[in-house]
């Protein structure tokens, strides 16, 4: 807004107050994120949420869910922060879901359905036209059928151009989208060049034998998760990652600047914790040349002192990378 922009910095300077900008700006910029797509770009934000387990497999074939309760209750949580769900029949039918939010006292925050249905497989008695009392939009190609009284249908080509759906989705007032479907559909939104965040929730368990996928993994494994990209969130075992821009990067449209990259070259981290453990395993990763690791802080000793008892975070010596 040019009647504020800068103002304050130039009233402070003024008074001789010395001043930094910018020491919040990513954490600003991911806050107006959705903002700034809409007003400069007309368009809404997209985030996908997929569920994976420990060895990269999206289906149980033992079970409706790959992840544990914790994280299917953050999972709900995602759905009150967005004001639409977009899905496919396929996930609709495959899992019968209902896609609504079950956390007490965020129920009204149900997130409004919108379902690609090309070939006209949905059927009224899924779960999410009987206990989702929320708008639900239907694109699809042809409906031969009145059924689905409470939906508003718009029909689409089949070769639908998906650019063009979202733009249809923003005019109809929506400004954050999540999509809730499988590895097929990410898959090509990943090649679309169409997610802007990935929440990736990872259980802390393999499926092995009764694991599998209904479409490559490929993408998926060659998106960076490491705990620089953790959410600091208790999922009694199971992982969440927000992954930002990350389909660029896995799809060779964005390279990563050759400045950051560590091969053949001689690396120095400063410090330790889980973001120096990090920089060593990256480092280590991408084939540097040596790696020599600073910790800033006193070398803790091997085992607990008398001043660390438990209950409290063990401060002794361990190494990670």
């Amino acid at each position: 807004d040019v009647r504020t922009r800068k103002k304050s910095i130039k009233i402070l300077k003024k008074a001789k107050i010395k001043t930094k900008t910018n020491i919040l700006k990513s954490f600003a910029n991911e806050i107006y994120q959705s903002y700034r797509l809409n007003k400069n770009k007309s368009l809404p934000l997209i985030n996908y949420k997929l569920a994976i387990s420990k060895d990269y497999f999206s289906v149980n074939k033992k079970s409706k869910y790959i992840t544990n309760l914790q994280s299917l209750k953050i999972a709900q949580f995602l759905r009150s922060q967005h004001d639409c769900i977009l899905t496919t029949s396929k996930s609709v039918i495959n899992d019968n879901s209902i896609l609504n939010c079950r956390i007490e006292g965020l129920e009204h925050k149900s997130p409004d359905i919108i379902i690609i249905d090309r070939n006209n497989k949905m059927r009224e008695n899924l779960n999410i036209f009987k206990k989702n009392k929320n708008k639900k939009i239907i694109f699809s190609s042809y409906f031969k059928s009145k059924k689905f009284k409470d939906s508003k249908i718009y029909l689409i080509d089949h070769n639908y151009d998906f650019s063009q759906m979202i733009r249809k989705i923003f005019n109809m007032g929506y400004r954050r989208i999540l999509i809730e479907a499988g590895l097929t559909f990410f898959n090509y939104c990943i090649k679309e060049r169409k997610i802007h965040n990935l929440y990736l929730f990872m259980s802390k368990n393999k499926l092995l034998k009764y694991g599998t996928n209904y479409a490559s993994s490929a993408f998926l494994k060659r998106v960076k998760i490491n705990n620089l990209n953790k959410v600091r969130v208790n999922l009694s075992g199971d992982i969440l990652y927000f992954l930002k821009l990350q389909n660029e990067v896995v799809d060779g449209i964005k390279k990563t600047s050759e400045d950051l990259n560590a091969k053949n070259k001689d690396v120095i981290v400063i410090g330790g914790g889980d973001t120096g453990s990090d920089c060593i395993g990256t480092s280590n990763r991408q084939e540097a040349k040596s790696v020599t690791n600073f910790e800033i802080m006193p070398k803790p000793s091997k085992e607990r002192s008398e001043e660390n008892p438990w209950p409290f975070w063990p401060f002794k010596l361990k190494t990670t990378s």
